[in-house]
C-alpha cells in the first residue's frame, strides 16, 4: 500500500520532516538491501534476535546440566 501522511505539510521543515520520518521510519525498513543478502532490515532484526534468544537458552541449558553434574559428583 502507499503510505500518506495524514497531517497537511505548511513548511519546507514540515515536509522534509516528513519525507525524513517516512523513508527511515518506513521504507527503509521494509526495502530489500543488496547489503543484508537481500532481506529488509527487519528481517535481519528479527533473525538476530532470535539467534540471540538461542544463544541465551543455549547458555542456560549448559549452565542447568553443569549445575546437575556438580551436584551428582558432590554427593
Amino acid at each position: 500500500g502507499v503510505q500518506t501522511c495524514a497531517l497537511p505539510i505548511y513548511t519546507f521543515e514540515e515536509a522534509k520532516t516528513a519525507i525524513f520520518e517516512y523513508i527511515e521510519s518506513w521504507y527503509n525498513r521494509r526495502r530489500r538491501h543488496s547489503a543484508l543478502d537481500y532481506k529488509t532490515p527487519q528481517q535481519v532484526e528479527d533473525e538476530i534476535l532470535e539467534l540471540s534468544n538461542l544463544s541465551l537458552r543455549i547458555n542456560i541449558m549448559q549452565r542447568e546440566n553443569v549445575q546437575l553434574f556438580v551436584s551428582k559428583v558432590l554427593t
